[in-house]
This record gives C-alpha cells, structure tokens and sequence, in this order.
C-alpha cells in the first residue's frame, strides 16, 4: 500500500514538474524577446510587446509540441 502511495506521489510530482518546466520557458521566452527590445517609448508600448511576445512564444511551444 505505501509502496503504491509512493509511486503515485513521485507520478505527480513528475507531471508538475514537467508543467512547471514549460511554466518557466514561457517566461524565459517572452522575458528575452521583450528585453531585447528596450527601451520602449512608454510603458504601453512594453505591455504590447509582451502581449506579442506571450502568443509568439506559446505559438513556437505548440509547434515544439511542448
């Protein structure tokens, strides 16, 4: 019974750890796109940006098939 709970346990944690992976390269990728950008003329212009750069990089994500 432990052994089983132990196993379901360590499944979990792999699958969040697998979505937490994709988590923090979507925000890597959206962070280097938008600071390679700078400076922007105002502060709407970097929210654009980062609207932009969030659906590009979610774009190369589901093409990765990630």
């Amino acid at each position: 019974m432990a052994r089983h709970l132990f196993r379901l346990m360590a499944g979990a944690l792999a699958v969040a750890t697998l979505a937490g992976c994709s988590q923090v390269q979507q925000y890597r990728c959206v962070r280097d796109m938008v600071n390679s950008h700078e400076p922007y003329p105002s502060p709407a212009d970097r929210w654009d940006a980062e609207a932009m750069a969030k659906e590009l990089c979610a774009q190369r994500a589901a093409t990765k098939g990630k």
